[in-house]
């Protein structure tokens, strides 16, 4: 595990590491990726989660595919998180088991809840020891999001491991239009955002339907087990695009940057739009999310008509001491000019 390694060790060994995080261990290795984001710039993300409700058509219009996905999501809960850091030879994961979910209450597809009891996940443990989701939003927030424009943010066919993040960061359901979604996707983790699903499919046409496991079996990754668990998932994907990454040699990542699969050249061009996006500076300002006011160096505040169409909260750029620099943060914030 990764506590039991000390930290000089982890940052100049080749290593591969998972993590199961609960309640009990969730802020000392919460801590360990707030160092380790520094060296391992390369973010891997998976969720699971308790099906789907309302499926979407296979190859179904861009807008079906969101208006499935946003019904799904906003009526669900999340039962893992998981997240592997990586600079190519060291992969560290963590796999966040939640708490909120409880099959016999909450929505669900029970063929779903059987099969991710077949691959090991125990929905009593989750629901006595996991984390919240409010928690985990914090403190992933706190310790991995702010000061993430180094960041590269990976997933494997993505669509809905961005939007459960994206809700419980925000805590509100979705927006209403894949445009605002994509916005949201563009101002919370930044324009290097990728999927390796999609990605695969430019690289090679044989690749164009292979899931996760597939591929990484084409890809002849040395890969022991299943998957279907959010932090080995994340894992797999980690291993899948370095493998691409040495196989391929015009494979460019930032060529693919914000496209995601099943929205493609959409997702890409929404994302130039949202990049471009102009600010305002207001130096020095003081923010404050409640009661207290924090002061910083300076914040961008987005001009009220360049606003993505996503109708939530306004977004602070913000500049803090280091080790953070510069964040994006969701609102509600209050303004007070400087004293």
């Amino acid at each position: 595990m990764i506590k039991e390694l000390n930290l000089q060790h982890v940052r100049d060994k080749e290593a591969m590491i998972l993590q199961e995080v609960w309640r009990h261990n969730l802020h000392e290795e919460l801590n360990l990726i707030s160092e380790l984001r520094r060296s391992c710039n390369f973010v891997f993300v998976d969720t699971e989660f308790p099906g789907f409700l309302k499926p979407a058509p296979h190859r179904a219009p861009r807008e079906d595919t969101y208006s499935a996905l946003k019904y799904n999501v906003d009526r669900m809960k999340l039962v893992q998180v998981g997240i592997t850091l990586s600079d190519s030879k060291r992969f560290f994961t963590w796999q966040f088991n939640l708490k909120d979910f409880d099959p016999e209450v909450d929505n669900c597809s029970k063929d779903s809840i059987e099969f991710l009891k077949r691959n090991g996940i125990d929905f009593c443990k989750n629901g006595k020891d996991g984390v919240s989701a409010a928690v985990l939003s914090k403190g992933l927030t706190e310790k991995l999001i702010r000061g993430c424009e180094g960041l590269r943010w990976v997933t494997f066919h993505g669509l809905y491991d961005l939007a459960y993040l994206i809700k419980i960061v925000y805590k509100m359901p979705l927006p209403e239009t894949l445009n605002g979604f994509l916005g949201l996707v563009r101002e919370l983790f930044g324009a290097m955002v990728f999927d390796v699903k999609y990605m695969a499919k430019e690289c090679d046409a044989r690749f164009a339907e292979a899931g996760l496991l597939k591929l990484s079996r084409m890809l002849e990754i040395n890969w022991k087990g299943t998957s279907r668990q959010a932090g080995r998932d994340s894992l797999l994907t980690a291993m899948v695009f370095w493998e691409m990454k040495k196989r391929f040699a015009d494979f460019n990542e930032e060529a693919h940057a914000g496209a995601l699969y099943e929205l493609e050249e959409h997702a890409r061009d929404e994302s130039v739009n949202v990049a471009t996006t102009s600010y305002d500076r207001v130096a020095p300002v003081r923010v404050s999310r409640g009661p207290g006011s924090v002061p910083f160096g300076y914040a961008m505040l987005p001009s009220p008509s360049s606003m993505p169409p996503h109708g939530y909260p306004p977004v602070a750029v913000g500049y803090c001491p280091p080790p953070y620099g510069y964040w994006l943060a969701p609102g509600p914030f209050f303004y007070a000019p400087p004293q």
